[in-house]
């Protein structure tokens, strides 16, 4: 005989019925669905008026009480499904515990994820996102500028809660917004944002949805599906200064007049420093005149982690002239002075592409009257602020060049990737580059194949031991049979 409870299916779908105030007979606007749960206790619960979506949902329901009856977590894409649920019916879930409550978002908003929520006396409660940045000894900066990214996205898109970024093109929302940003700085409110950027706000995007997922606050990552726009290779757009330009660049700043608050000779020694420590920016802004070791043999200077890319302290070793010269500039510096002025990270560009522009022009008044010679220099890409390849100048540049210039002087691989601070050599390849003049070396360094200058010098006057071809063709090395010279020998 059969068993009755393997016939009864897994669940039931229909109307309540209740009686109005009048006493008449109706029935409910939402359907409800009858099941019995992992431990068979037996559940009628309200969905939804639509009778084909309430469907879908029981059959959900039943699959999750299934998987919940064997130990098993629900799949990518149930994950997805269940956090598109009403609220409602997700709290009955996990109170009825076929949902983890750990897996499953119960309607908090996007807004207290980011920024944790605070208890009645304005204590941090729950920590966010923000608190998780904060721990990886990141800068306030960039902490806000992190959740500012995010927050502009998620406004723009109308996004509240987590459960409406898994709705039916979500991802396309966001996309497309990204794609329409504006600039809004001074004199560029109306230019759309570049492809870098936009590559920054998915980054943040990316590192949120992993760190819900990591935080058991979502079962899935909904915001990994963003791709990455193609910017290029932000190494390769700038480019490298030899030795000779950033030479010329550091005389001709010694002398220069005063620029966004920068003297001649300060401007001099910064160019000189980031060439001769590779440092990027953001560190060099950060350094003060307690890091630097100016006594120690070698000289050093220590960078801190929170001004490191990798979030790293590192140590770089001076050459004893560059100490010399910090010496003097720090004599009647405090420990915790900053150790260089610099501007707004919004001209350092501008002020090394001024510099150069004057360096190139003078470099080229040199050659006053030597016209085959300052037209040569006028065709060069000396200084120029983008070289024949569309590589533009920028601050940037001496750290490229700081690498490039240890490449041509033979310093291995491993330690070129030290003074760059990198973990892996294939970094350091992107800002190593073969300059003509470092290829013409490689080339001028292969062995000379050619023959002895003697054997060709014999061969062209017929002492080789061979006959010789004479003017009348009767004696020639390729002579045919009436004397002709044979074309297929070379003759």
């Amino acid at each position: 005989m059969a068993n009755k409870s393997e016939d009864r299916p897994p669940f039931r779908l229909f109307r309540q019925k209740y009686r109005d105030r009048s006493g008449m007979t109706r029935e409910s606007a939402r359907l409800y669905v009858e099941f019995r749960d992992h431990t068979n206790r037996r559940h009628r619960w309200p969905l939804f008026k639509r009778e084909k979506l309430s469907e879908v949902w029981a059959r959900r329901i039943v699959k999750l009480v299934d998987l919940q009856r064997h130990g098993d977590e629900p799949d990518e894409k149930l994950a997805r499904r269940l956090q598109t649920a009403p609220p409602d019916l997700i709290d009955k879930l996990v109170a009825a515990e076929i949902v983890n409550p750990a897996n499953a978002d119960r309607g908090e908003p996007l807004a207290a994820h980011l920024n944790g929520r605070a208890d009645g006396a304005g204590n941090a409660a729950v920590d966010g996102f923000r608190q998780h940045l904060g721990g990886k000894r990141s800068t306030p900066a960039h902490v806000e500028q992190t959740l500012g990214r995010i927050q502009r996205v998620f406004e723009g898109c109308g996004l509240t809660y987590w459960r409406d970024i898994a709705r039916p093109g979500a991802d396309a929302r966001i996309e497309t917004f990204l794609g329409g940003m504006k600039d809004g700085r001074a004199g560029r409110e109306d230019k759309p944002v570049g492809p870098g950027t936009i590559n920054y706000y998915i980054a943040a995007l990316h590192q949120f949805g992993r760190w819900m997922v990591k935080k058991k606050r979502a079962t899935t990552n909904l915001l990994a599906g963003l791709s990455r726009v193609n910017a290029g290779d932000d190494a390769d757009d700038f480019r490298i200064l030899s030795a000779e330009e950033t030479a010329y660049l550091i005389a001709h700043a010694e002398h220069a007049k005063t620029r966004h608050a920068l003297t001649g000779p300060e401007r001099a020694i910064v160019y000189r420093f980031a060439f001769e420590s590779g440092f990027r920016p953001l560190t060099i802004r950060g350094l003060k005149v307690a890091a630097f070791d100016l006594d120690a043999d070698p000289p050093t200077v220590t960078a801190k982690a929170r001004t490191m890319k990798r979030r790293k302290p590192h140590v770089q070793a001076l050459r004893a002239e560059m100490a010399a010269d910090l010496k003097a500039l720090f004599a009647n510096r405090m420990p915790e002075a900053a150790a260089f002025r610099l501007p707004s990270k919004f001209n350092m560009a501008r002020m090394i592409q001024v510099d150069a522009a004057e360096a190139r022009a003078a470099w080229i008044c040199d050659a006053v009257g030597d016209l085959p010679e300052q037209f040569a220099r006028h065709r060069s890409d000396f200084l120029a602020h983008a070289d024949r390849a569309g590589r533009r100048l920028g601050f940037y540049s001496l750290r490229h060049s700081h690498g490039t210039a240890m490449a041509d002087a033979g310093v291995p691989q491993k330690d070129i990737a030290g003074s760059l601070h990198h973990t892996k050599t294939a970094t350091t390849d992107r800002y190593v580059r073969s300059g003509v003049d470092a290829r013409a070396r490689a080339v001028a360094a292969l062995p000379d194949v050619r023959p002895p200058e003697s054997e060709t010098a014999a061969r062209a006057t017929g002492t080789d031991g061979r006959p010789a071809a004479v003017a009348d063709g009767s004696a020639g090395p390729s002579a045919g049979p009436t004397g002709a010279i044979s074309m297929e020998s070379g003759g």
